[in-house]
């Protein structure tokens, strides 16, 4: 008797809907991203620094907010989710923990089958590959 859940993997495989291992989905992420005022980079070695400049009040004089940590790529109800570190010592309001799902069964990438769109930590800014 073969278990219900080897049904399960090969009406997906079946459907073309198998996932992804893990590292395609680093390999797919890792990299800079970018627009006129964030910046993400997301290292092999699963670490990111995130960064957003900003015009101060006076004068305009322009300053940058940052965070930087480690982030991880785990599997979860059959989602692909992107999960980033607190930093201890951010440079900025917010500490960039968080979160996202990166692919799910049903919907497959979540951030894009061509061109990769991330998500800025401060305020989820879509930033595009840049590197």
């Amino acid at each position: 008797m073969i278990p219900k859940t080897t049904y399960f993997w090969i009406i997906l495989l079946l459907m073309g809907c198998f996932p992804p291992d893990k590292s395609d989905i680093r390999n797919r992420i890792v990299g800079k991203y970018c627009n006129d005022t964030h910046t993400l980079i997301l290292t092999d070695s699963q670490t990111y620094i995130n960064t957003k400049k900003l015009k101060g009040i006076i004068a305009n004089t322009p300053f940058q907010e940052s965070c930087k940590g480690k982030y991880s790529i785990e599997m979860k109800e059959g989602h692909w989710i992107l999960r980033f570190e607190k930093d201890e010592h951010p440079h900025a309001t917010s500490n960039c923990q968080q979160e996202y799902t990166l692919w799910t069964e049903k919907e497959g990438y979540l951030i894009g089958e061509g061109e990769v769109t991330m998500r800025d930590l401060f305020d989820n800014t879509p930033m595009k590959r840049c590197d």
